[in-house]
């Protein structure tokens, strides 16, 4: 096997860095001190389209690759960003769900929203007895009379006290009944109120 490297791209790098400047490490100690959202970055970075990294520019986005995203986190985390990463990470990767199973009509409603960050998504995996592991969740929804009903519980959702909606995982078939461990697992997106 034969790895490829390459650099990063030295435009856009360049905006990262003009991003980062305007908020240095003072301004993120002085956030934790707080236990404070930092707004002025997300609204900074939202205005530059940070939380729409991965999404398609037709929808919004700045259709960049995952290879980007991360180099673009390396370097916000290496200069003192934080709690700022959280709903960026989060949007772009429910956005790669949405953009590889949701329908076109969801694309349209949502994408363009996690880009701008008027949406932020949590992400409602972990659960008591299974942590993580997606495999293992037991939290289920069947589908009565048209609509379907979630029975179970999450813990540690991302982003909940910011969240607009959260990416919720369930099990719609349970794991006795499938082949395979991941087959019946189904996400949801769920509005806060």
């Amino acid at each position: 096997m034969k790895i490829k490297t390459r650099q990063p791209n030295p435009i856009f790098m360049k905006e990262v860095e003009d991003l980062q400047v305007l908020f240095p490490v003072d301004y993120w100690n002085r956030k934790s001190d707080e236990a404070a959202f930092p707004e002025e970055f997300w609204s900074e970075a939202s205005r530059r389209k940070l939380p729409g990294f991965l999404i398609p520019q037709r929808y919004g986005g700045l259709g960049k690759t995952l290879t980007e995203l991360v180099e673009t986190v390396i370097y916000l985390a290496s200069h003192g960003c934080g709690t700022g990463l959280y709903p960026l990470l989060s949007n772009n990767m429910s956005s790669l769900v949405i953009m590889n199973s949701a329908s076109e009509k969801l694309r349209e409603e949502f994408l363009p929203k996690l880009a701008s960050g008027d949406y932020v998504m949590g992400l409602a995996v972990t659960e008591k007895e299974s942590g993580s592991d997606v495999l293992s969740i037991k939290t289920s929804a069947e589908k009565i009379r048209g609509k379907y009903v979630v029975k179970g519980e999450k813990m540690y959702v991302n982003n909940v006290d910011r969240a607009t909606h959260m990416l919720l995982a369930v099990r719609t078939t349970p794991a006795e009944r499938v082949a395979k461990k991941s087959d019946g697992i189904s996400l949801f997106i769920v509005e806060f109120d």
